[in-house]
């Protein structure tokens, strides 16, 4: 279960953070680690992906901008959103063994992905496996995660993503993670914003047409996935364009349009930011892979 930051012997034994580290991280990354009490990393402003966290042994710390903390022990998943304060390591006198993934989330995992709060920490959410099987089924299907995303060939990266989804599934039936719904609001909005990707996707209009103010919108879809309106149509339509771009002959500026850009080197620029390389690059790249 998850330790309280009131549990713990002395947190004042928590150390300071450490020389800030900067997210240079692939979009989708992953590995298994188990360190001793010298590992720590920070990161100010968080990293632009999701990550989340599996303990399989020892115990790791997370620690808040507000100097609280919170421990995670075996079966426990901790995520952490984008554009957030990390600041985690093992804790001092142990080791930790833990499965780490940098990630950008399919749509449909929205709900999936809201689970509780941990308090005074901004941005990092919990839960807890007390099933020795289903840790054990977890810790296997994150090993077949790291196979995938360190081959990275086009076929492995959305093998490497259901496996993902599989762990969300696992971890959700016996936790009771995402069994509150998404607002309905919300939900009509992810899937509009999902199935249309070249629509016009104003956040008046989508305000519109839940019948809320574009404010009151903004900050119920933000509480409710974890990022902005605006973020998240924007990684929809890149992620559309990239399986255009990587399965298709259709042109860079073919591909654009259909996903909703009026400018192709608008387009190329916000691709670039996206996935660290031009479209163009990229259709290389998995041709290669293919």
């Amino acid at each position: 279960m998850q330790p309280a930051a009131g549990n713990l012997r002395n947190p004042a034994d928590i150390p300071d953070p450490i020389e800030e580290q900067v997210d240079r991280q692939p979009k989708l990354y992953s590995g298994f680690f188990d360190q001793d009490d010298r590992y720590q990393t920070f990161r100010r402003r968080g990293t632009e992906t999701w990550l989340a966290f599996f303990t399989v042994s020892g115990q790791g710390f997370m620690r808040g901008q507000s100097g609280a903390v919170t421990l995670t022990c075996p079966g426990d998943l901790h995520v952490y959103r984008p554009d957030v304060w990390n600041h985690y390591g093992t804790v001092p006198g142990t080791r930790w063994g833990f499965h780490w993934i940098h990630f950008q989330p399919r749509p449909t995992w929205a709900g999936w992905l809201r689970l509780k709060p941990v308090a005074s920490i901004d941005g990092l959410v919990h839960a807890s496996v007390d099933s020795e099987e289903v840790k054990r089924r977890v810790a296997d299907t994150f090993d077949r995660i790291h196979r995938d995303t360190a081959i990275g060939t086009v076929w492995r990266v959305e093998l490497a993503m259901n496996a993902l989804e599989r762990v969300l599934l696992l971890i959700g039936e016996v936790s009771g993670l995402g069994r509150k719904p998404l607002d309905s609001r919300v939900q009509e909005a992810l899937e509009r914003i999902a199935t249309t990707p070249a629509d016009d996707h104003s956040i008046d209009k989508l305000a519109q047409r839940v019948s809320l103010s574009p404010s009151r919108f903004a900050h119920l879809f933000k509480a409710e996935t974890g990022q902005s309106p605006q973020r998240f149509i924007t990684e929809t339509r890149l992620n559309e364009a990239a399986k255009l771009i990587g399965g298709t002959a259709m042109s860079v500026t073919e591909v654009a349009e259909t996903v909703g850009y009026r400018s192709t080197f608008h387009f190329s620029t916000s691709f670039r930011r996206q996935f660290d390389m031009s479209p163009r690059d990229y259709r290389n790249q998995r041709r290669r892979a293919v």
